[in-house]
C-alpha cells in the first residue's frame, strides 16, 4: 500500500476517512506521520521551542505536503530505518521533495549551517569529517585552524598524513 501512496496511484492507505475537516489514515501514529506533524509545529506554530530555528527563519512547507500526509509519504517514502529522520539538504532551503531526503542523525550532523567546512585537494569536507576520514584526533584540527589561525592545507599537512 505504501508503494501505491508514494507512486501516486492512491491517496489513501485504504482507511481514509473524513473526521471533521482532517483526513485521517492507517498511518496515524507512526515514525513517518511524527516526523510530518514535527516538521509542521518547527515552521509553523510560534510556541513550538524549535521555532525559531525553522519558522522564525522563514522555512516554510511546500504547498503539496502541508495539509497532505499522503502527498508527503508518497515523494519521502517510508524511512529508510528507525534511525533515519527527515533532512533539508539545504539548510536554508524549505521542505519540499526536491531539498528533503531521510537520514541519519551522523548525516545530519555534517549538513548543520555552523559546520565548518575546510577544502584541501579540492575537497569540502567538515572538520569532524576529516577526522574520521584521515583516522586523527578532532580537537587537534579545531585547535589548529579555530584557535591558532592555521590555515586548513598548514593544518592538515602538519599531521603528516599519507592518505592527502
Amino acid at each position: 500500500m505504501a508503494k501505491l501512496l508514494r507512486n501516486g496511484h492512491t491517496k489513501s492507505c485504504g482507511c481514509l476517512f473524513l473526521e471533521g475537516n482532517n483526513y485521517k489514515h492507517g498511518y496515524t501514529g507512526t515514525s513517518e506521520y511524527i516526523i510530518w506533524l514535527d516538521m509542521k509545529a518547527r515552521c509553523y506554530n510560534v510556541n513550538y521551542p524549535a521555532y525559531n530555528l525553522y519558522g522564525q527563519r522563514k522555512i516554510t512547507i511546500c504547498d503539496e505536503w502541508k495539509n497532505d500526509f499522503s502527498a508527503f509519504l508518497r515523494d519521502m517514502g517510508e524511512k529508510t530505518s528507525p534511525k533515519h529522520s527527515i533532512e533539508r539538504i539545504n539548510t536554508n532551503g524549505n521542505y519540499c521533495k526536491e531539498n528533503c531526503k531521510w537520514a541519519t542523525s551522523k548525516e545530519q550532523a555534517n549538513n548543520k549551517r555552523n559546520n565548518h567546512i575546510l577544502e584541501y585537494n579540492n575537497e569540502k569536507l567538515t572538520m569532524k569529517q576529516w577526522s574520521e576520514k584521515l583516522n586523527i584526533n578532532y580537537d587537534l584540527i579545531k585547535q589548529r585552524i579555530n584557535k591558532l589561525h592555521w590555515t586548513t592545507e598548514r593544518a592538515l599537512k602538519a599531521l603528516n598524513i599519507q592518505a592527502l
